[in-house]
């Protein structure tokens, strides 16, 4: 949030007011990067028929805050991601 805008805390913005390639920067580490290194890592895992992925968000209370826009969607994103792969991948792993 601090590349956002550093008084984040104090002195929530708004979300319009948020420089586009910041925004950017913000999904692309927390929805895009993880969906590249997940993607990476699941060949792997599935011929071994093992393996564990932790995603690492916040709570609801962040996510909706005032002023925390893009992180708060980008981690919401990230917990949506984690449920649908789960259930994509349910069965592949060892019994």
């Amino acid at each position: 949030m601090k590349f956002v805008n550093e008084r984040f805390m104090t002195e929530p913005m708004p979300f319009w007011e948020a420089d586009p390639d910041v925004w950017r920067m913000v999904v692309d580490t927390n929805v895009n990067g993880v969906f590249l290194m997940t993607r990476a890592v699941i060949p792997h895992m599935l011929r071994r028929i093992s393996g564990r992925i932790i995603n690492v968000s916040i709570n609801q209370e962040t996510m909706r805050r005032r002023g925390f826009s893009p992180y708060g969607p980008s981690k919401a994103a990230l917990e949506s991601m984690s449920v649908i792969w789960a259930q994509e991948l349910a069965g592949t792993g060892s019994p």
